[in-house]
């Protein structure tokens, strides 16, 4: 009898995927095996970070920088990658890492899914946060269960909220820079309710990874430097640009 437990995890913001595998076993004593596992990001194919038990990689250590292709190139070229117990895919290596960590330490692929996607939020603010929203597939022992985070329009909200006084729809940026596009968060309810029911670990413990990178710093990405160094609108804020000035 085979049993599996995987989850897929799509925070909106990048339209990333983020693939967290479990383990496979087989009552037949056969030796684990899974497949690739391949991220997707502004609709295109693009390298996937990988951190994992017994592989045999094939793509060049020079892909381990995923965000890198969401903006400077479209398709990147690789050999592919097999897995023969786990793998768990993110943004961001840390996030993998983080990922790889919780499965070493006894958790299941949502443990390592919800982790891992909390190191995103700290490391990949350009695209993850816990003020955003999400979508979850999640697999184990026979059952599917997709699981709906994406936030919600407040209870106030009209259908002229972004529109002038003119009755002509804002700039863009001044639509998404203001108060007006802010929703009502749905990713850690999300979390929490799909932890409640699959989870293993402590729920504490799946913090513990990002609040100790935020406490010791962490190195950006090139990407997010980049997106930092060009953007126009954080140095306005007093307090986005005193984190990340």
């Amino acid at each position: 009898m085979l049993r599996t437990a995987r989850c897929l995890f799509l925070p909106l913001a990048s339209v990333l995927l983020l693939t967290a595998c479990g383990s496979e076993s087989a009552d037949s004593g056969q030796p684990h095996k899974q497949p690739a596992v391949v991220g997707f990001s502004d609709n295109e194919l693009l390298p996937s970070t990988a951190a994992e038990n017994n592989i045999e990689q094939g793509a060049n250590q020079a892909l381990r920088q995923p965000e890198i292709a969401s903006d400077s190139s479209r398709l990147q070229p690789a050999s592919g990658w097999n897995y023969s117990q786990q793998a768990v895919a993110a943004a961001n290596p840390l996030a993998a890492e983080t990922g790889q960590a919780l499965l070493a330490a006894g958790g299941n692929a949502l443990d390592a899914a919800i982790a891992a996607q909390l190191v995103l939020n700290l490391v990949e603010p350009q695209s993850s946060g816990i003020g955003g929203g999400a979508f979850l597939l999640s697999w184990k022992d026979g059952e599917l269960i997709a699981w709906d985070g994406r936030e919600t329009a407040p209870a106030a909200a009209t259908p002229n909220l972004l529109l002038d006084e003119q009755g002509q729809p804002l700039p863009f940026m001044a639509a998404v820079t203001s108060s007006r596009s802010v929703g009502v968060p749905g990713l850690l309810k999300m979390l929490e309710a799909a932890h409640k029911k699959q989870g293993q670990l402590p729920w504490k413990a799946l913090f513990e990874p990002a609040i100790k990178l935020a406490k010791e710093g962490f190195a950006i990405s090139p990407r997010l430097h980049l997106l930092l160094e060009k953007d126009p609108v954080l140095r306005n804020n007093p307090a986005a640009r005193a984190y990340y000035y």
